[in-house]
């Protein structure tokens, strides 16, 4: 009686010969069909199950991947747990983590959700921005908000709004490193160090000294351009779609007398116009422009775009000979001088007035969208020539996420309709997750059209933008069909 009660009877954590062997001869397609509907969790478990299992899961993530997701709940720790569970509600090893939050946020509380989450070895950039773009967690709307600071249109009356990216890339390998300090100006040693804390990094892990990619989150208190300059040494390239929203106005300036208040990050200066010798101050500079907009400038945002020439250098690297576009927000100014944010002018730099300009910011939309579709007609072409090739078959190339910084000052107020900027990227690659913030000053490496010339030969590096929006497109070459 004992024994044929042993044979009849099977304990949940040993299942019987005959169940394993159903279990084992499963058909790979359905087995795996089954894993891929699995949340990240459980198919972080599942891939432990065994080597069968595991070998299923590496199929299921055998090219990268990014999964993002938008709440605007009004409790914090919901909106959280929201775009944390749409997230991971897919099959994804996060290889890092980008979540930008509301001033309704703690962002040490945030941290410490996403490290219990995620683990302490996971790349995580956290940071409080003026508002977010994506896709609704629970809804699956696309938005593009922005935070109730005292204005009206695209602003919500809450504070209380995150993104969530998480991101899976084989083959890289992707690392958060800080430049901490208590300066407004971080010092030229501590900006080298930064430096080459990225250069070592990436030497130790690919061997080269220049990444493929950087996205920088900077406090808007800190004076970037310093730190942007620094990162244009190497052979980083960059590859990005900028849709700008500035317009230059008035004749090109050359500067004359420069002071600089370096404790308040403000430079005062004086002008004269080129090939002219009458020297000009801030009230004159600006009555001119006033004329130029037909007394409109109250009503725009104002800056002035500076052609700098400097010998640039990271600690005991040979200088190299750098032109940048570096734009200045106008402070205002009086009898005696022009003042404008920021520093690092000097006597002789020119400069041009630009101001914010929703009539070229929509048509260079419309020229982001169109170089999108350019950038897709050429992965299909170069695919379509790889399949008919014999050898050197080209793999094939698709975008799998994207990243979207927009100035603050855009949006729907700025424009007068709803998600102009998100746009291009959602005519292009509809169903592809995208992610992005607004911000102040958004960052992206290449040329210029704004100097007066315009065109590549001569034309000046402008990395640090204003009232524009740089697009990231990530993609990814699947191996080609033979």
């Amino acid at each position: 009686m004992g024994k044929k009660s042993r044979s009849s009877t099977s304990s949940p954590s040993t299942p019987n010969p005959e169940e394993r062997k159903g279990f084992s001869l499963m058909n790979d397609d359905l087995l795996q069909n089954i894993l891929s509907r699995l949340p990240a969790t459980s198919f972080a478990s599942a891939a432990a199950v065994s080597k069968a299992w595991n070998a299923a899961c590496s199929r299921i993530l055998s090219r990268p991947k990014l999964s993002s997701a938008v709440s605007l709940n009004p409790s914090p720790l919901v909106a959280l747990q929201e775009v944390f569970d749409k997230v991971m509600s897919e099959p994804i090893r996060p290889h890092f983590a980008i979540a930008s939050v509301g001033p309704g946020f703690y962002l040490k509380n945030v941290l410490q959700f996403m490290v219990d989450k995620l683990g302490s070895r996971t790349p995580i950039i956290l940071s409080s921005v003026s508002g977010i773009i994506g896709r609704d967690a629970l809804t699956h709307e696309f938005r593009e908000v922005k935070w109730n600071y005292g204005h009206i249109g695209d602003e919500v009356s809450s504070n209380n709004g995150i993104v969530l990216t998480v991101g899976f890339v084989p083959g890289l390998k992707v690392d958060a490193i800080p430049l901490l300090g208590h300066n407004k100006a971080p010092q030229g040693s501590m900006i080298d160090d930064f430096v080459m804390d990225i250069k070592s990094y990436t030497s130790s892990v690919s061997g080269y000294t220049s990444p493929l990619a950087i996205i920088m989150i900077g406090d808007a208190d800190v004076d970037q351009k310093p730190i942007i300059e620094k990162l244009g040494i190497g052979d980083i390239e960059f590859h990005f779609a900028l849709s700008n929203g500035v317009s230059a106005i008035g004749p090109r300036l050359k500067a004359v007398s420069v002071k600089v208040k370096a404790s308040e990050n403000v430079t005062w200066l004086t002008a004269r116009r080129e090939g002219q010798q009458e020297i000009l101050d801030g009230q004159s500079m600006l009555d001119d422009i006033d004329n130029e907009m037909e007394n409109h400038m109250e009503y725009v945002e104002l800056y002035i775009g500076v052609t700098r020439r400097r010998n640039c250098s990271v600690g005991s690297d040979k200088p190299r000979l750098m032109t940048t576009l570096t734009l200045h927000g106008v402070e205002g100014g009086d009898e005696e001088y022009l003042y404008v944010d920021g520093v690092g002018i000097r006597t002789g730099d020119c400069f041009q007035f630009y101001h914010s300009d929703p009539k070229t910011a929509l048509p260079s939309c419309r020229n982001v969208s169109s170089a999108l579709r350019s950038l897709k007609l050429d992965w299909d072409s170069k695919c379509c020539l790889s399949k008919r090739a014999v050898v050197n078959a080209i793999d094939k190339k698709e975008a799998f996420g994207g990243f979207i910084f927009s100035c603050l000052g855009r949006g729907e107020s700025f424009f007068g309709h709803l998600n102009v900027d998100s746009t291009p990227f959602l005519e292009n690659f509809p169903g592809v997750p995208v992610a992005g913030i607004f911000c102040g000053g958004e960052i992206g490496r290449g040329y210029t059209g704004l100097t007066a010339h315009g065109g590549k030969e001569g034309s000046a590096h402008c990395p640090l933008h204003v009232y524009s929006t740089v697009y990231l497109v990530m993609s990814y070459a699947s191996p080609a069909e033979h």
